[in-house]
């Protein structure tokens, strides 16, 4: 496998303005965009709003002109974003193996919704609908996490092409402007200087799982119980705990820790980086591939 890294970008950022010609630069911005769709639109029952651009993979750049060529007479209102995190050119093994690892480890915070697989992507919350109209707002769930490994990385403006190797792919989809703002993100500056790090250590927890032993003991705690009970009967009920939250033979925390806050206080977390840098670690020695 080729050297792992981290890439942090917007996905996908919607803005609504209020005006019905802010002479955006477009044909910059898609130089600087995945692609650009800007059009003159109303949502339903917000009638003020005359304008919607939606930029796919933007970079800093792309950002950066877009905050600065809004009207200053205008007002913008950003109806959603995905957040994403990508490991990119790792290939198909590499990505299953970061893939399975972040499900046995990834806890998104007040999310209760269990992870559930649609086709090849793995949902952290409620699966958004497809918009029947351009002006109707997505159908789902406001804030939902999505996983997957099938296809190449195109943050910040790469254009893959069939023989580029598949990555690693994860995003915080926030729809709804109230929890955009809940997020910090109000003006376009904001998106510029949004620290992606930060937001990810703070909003997903990612837990370790002691020995089957100790996790039975944890367990047994957890349930309240104070009769000591054996080795082996502690290992088969860590087992059984584990078994009950797989998908597909995976195991899935977020949905073996659902409802259940007390055990969460007694697993051990570790820091959004330094997990990266660990699992990154142990699958080194993965080939890279371009398997389609």
């Amino acid at each position: 496998m080729s050297t792992a890294r981290l890439i942090y970008a917007f996905d996908r950022v919607h803005t609504w303005l209020d005006v019905s010609d802010p002479h955006l630069p477009i044909d910059k911005l898609r130089e600087l965009c995945g692609g650009v769709d800007a059009r003159v639109a109303t949502p339903k029952f917000h009638a003020r709003w005359k304008y919607c651009v939606e930029l796919f993979q933007p970079t800093v750049e792309a950002l950066e002109l877009f905050a600065e060529s809004i009207p200053p007479t205008a007002a913008a209102r950003i109806a959603s974003v995905e957040i994403a995190c990508d490991v990119p050119n790792i290939g198909w093994r590499a990505s299953r193996l970061l893939r399975d690892a972040f499900l046995g480890a990834a806890r998104m915070k007040s999310q209760q919704q269990a992870v559930r697989r649609y086709k090849t992507v793995w949902y952290f919350g409620r699966r958004q609908q497809p918009k029947q109209s351009a002006n109707e707002p997505a159908k789902g769930g406001r804030h939902v996490m999505a996983l997957y490994v099938d296809r190449p990385s195109k943050l910040l403006n790469v254009r893959p092409d069939a023989h580029t190797p598949k990555a690693f792919h994860v995003e915080w989809r926030a729809r709804q402007s109230d929890v955009v703002a809940g997020l910090g993100i109000v003006t376009v500056r904001d998106l510029v200087n949004f620290d992606h790090e930060q937001f990810w250590d703070c909003h997903v927890r990612m837990l370790t799982i002691p020995s089957q032993t100790r996790l039975g003991h944890i367990l047994h705690s957890a349930a309240g119980r104070t009769h000591k009970v054996s080795g082996s009967a502690l290992r088969k009920r860590a087992k059984s705990w584990r078994d009950e939250a797989r998908i597909n033979g995976k195991f899935v925390m977020h949905n073996a820790l659902r409802g259940s806050l007390k055990l969460v206080r007694k697993l051990d977390s570790v820091p959004w980086p330094e997990w990266w840098t660990l699992t990154l670690a142990d699958i080194k020695s993965a080939p890279s591939d371009s398997v389609t």
